[in-house]
């Protein structure tokens, strides 16, 4: 399931450059543009070229089967949790006239998620799945703040808040009797 989706992001990529000239691109987050919810769904699929979906599709694989790795449904809940609170914070904060493309959203989804996991849950798969995350991916949590142009601090704010948001939820349904 993860390759699939990897196969699908590269895929529409490959279409995107050859096809499109890149033009795809617009279809993604426009902040506090209305009437263009479903932007949303798009735009994790959408990117500013090769370099930024091979910067995005390493910590993609890794961080998403790191999620996948106990449970399937909760890749595919974090992974719409995750784009959807990119796009919220993306479209509420971003700068008017930005468009806001990318899985990193979704990436960040994943971290949040899985270092939330480990604190309400408290059990060694999570703790070390947890651990494991932090210690590959930790440092790319100063992208959350706006410190670099062209990144949506936002979109990675949004996904990673979602990330916890998830964490939360699912440790709570798991620890019901």
């Amino acid at each position: 399931m993860l390759l699939f989706a990897i196969g699908v992001l590269w895929t529409i990529e490959v279409a995107d450059k050859l096809f499109f000239d890149q033009q795809l691109n617009a279809y993604g987050v426009r902040p506090r543009e209305s009437g263009v919810w479903w932007r949303a769904l798009v735009a994790p699929f959408m990117h500013a070229g090769f370099a930024h979906l091979t910067a995005n599709t390493i910590p993609f694989l890794i961080l998403g089967w790191l999620t996948i790795a106990r449970r399937i449904w909760e890749f595919f809940f974090v992974c719409l949790l995750g784009a959807a609170g990119a796009s919220a914070l993306a479209w509420t904060l971003g700068e008017s006239g930005s468009v806001h493309i990318g899985a990193s959203g979704v990436i960040f989804g994943f971290l949040g998620f899985l270092l939330t996991r480990a604190v309400f849950e408290r059990s060694v798969v999570a703790i070390v799945l947890a651990l494991l995350a932090a210690a590959l991916y930790g440092g790319m949590l100063e992208t959350m703040v706006p410190n670099k142009p062209g990144v949506s601090w936002e979109g990675h704010l949004g996904g990673f808040a979602a990330g916890i948001l998830s964490g939360w939820l699912l440790a709570r349904k798991q620890a019901r009797p």
